[in-house]
């Protein structure tokens, strides 16, 4: 089975999921690129991110469609990829039956009424044209099969994995707490518990519009410019993760909960239905209720006053990591599911 895996953020086929994809019984081939999404300000990811996505995919699906052999299947990781294979899709007039999935789809309501009809009915037009939409949440499964009943059985829940270099990074304990992240963040609520607490925090966060716009308490520092080797570094020395959701229902936090596994640091996480996939409460991470500073900052006092049961957490989190969400256990289900494509 010939699949092709859209990556245009990324310059070269070398990474792990890679690495790990090509020892699945797949012939895989990975149409990488070299786009580098601005970082911070919104607009300018919709008027100059955007519509780079969107021409990559809209340049590869009319070579592609046009070849002799095009692939079995094509998986892209944005809708505004699908959206490029779709329409390339029709200008060539292809009657080739290529599968295009959909990896890690997020289905994210807004405030107005109206962006809400707007968006819902550009996926009902766009949905309908992919062959499976993988999401990372069971609770998301089962919403996106009530939004879209036409095309419930396109949906199909792959949880979650990532690669961390744990392996050449020894982690280590210097006291203090860390959070990161820019969607779906209660940074408000975090920062409130902390202006009670003793510990020094860090925010990982390049986002101004997700971190609260007031003076912050002096054990709080925001790390505004901090990524790959910096980050990875803030996370090895980390003694706690706290990672505050704002949403209830949609996959949010999965990430940097992953890498706090592997690193086999305590987390504390607020409660949701989507992280419910990732976790046994009690055993791999403490969850609060959502907006409830007094609850994160017992939690918080809890693991910083209990190195054995932060230790042992942190170790049943990191078995945890490797069994389920490493890297070779996603491509290993993510194999499958191509495998099963109709």
């Amino acid at each position: 089975m010939l699949v092709h895996f859209l990556k245009p953020l990324q310059p070269n086929a070398n990474s792990i999921f890679f690495q790990e994809l090509k020892k699945q019984p797949l012939n895989i081939v990975a149409i990488t690129g070299a786009i580098r999404l601005p970082q911070g300000r919104r607009w300018q990811l919709i008027f100059w991110g955007w519509p780079r996505l969107l021409l990559f995919s809209l340049n590869y699906g009319v070579r592609t469609f046009r070849a002799p052999r095009p692939p079995d299947a094509i998986v892209a990781t944005s809708h505004l990829e699908c959206l490029g294979l779709l329409l390339a899709k029709t200008f060539t007039r292809s009657k080739r039956r290529t599968a295009i999935v959909l990896q890690g789809f997020i289905y994210t309501p807004r405030r107005s009424n109206w962006l809400n009809w707007m968006r819902k009915t550009y996926f009902e037009h766009l949905l309908p044209g992919l062959t499976r939409i993988v999401v990372h949440s069971h609770a998301e499964e089962r919403e996106l099969q009530r939004a879209f009943p036409a095309i419930s059985e396109k949906f199909i829940y792959v949880p979650y994995g990532l690669h961390v270099f744990h392996e050449v990074l020894s982690a280590t304990d210097d006291g203090y707490v860390l959070s990161a992240g820019r969607s779906f963040r209660d940074y408000d609520v975090l920062v409130r518990a902390f202006s009670e607490l003793p510990y020094p925090l860090g925010i990982v966060c390049d986002s101004y519009s997700a971190l609260p716009d007031k003076p912050y308490p002096s054990n709080v520092t925001i790390l505004r410019n901090c990524h790959g080797q910096d980050y990875i570094d803030q996370l090895r020395r980390a003694s706690l993760v706290v990672i505050p959701l704002s949403t209830k229902d949609l996959s949010a936090g999965q990430m940097l909960l992953l890498q706090a596994f592997a690193f086999a640091k305590p987390v504390i996480i607020t409660r949701t239905r989507t992280i419910e996939d990732y976790l046994i409460p009690g055993q791999e991470a403490l969850t609060v209720t959502q907006g409830d500073a007094a609850e994160l900052k017992e939690a918080v006092n809890l693991l910083m006053n209990d190195e054995k049961r932060a230790k042992a957490m942190g170790e049943q989190g990191k078995r945890r990591y490797v069994e389920r969400h490493s890297m070779a256990a996603f491509t290993a289900r993510l194999a499958s599911v191509l495998q099963s494509l109709p």
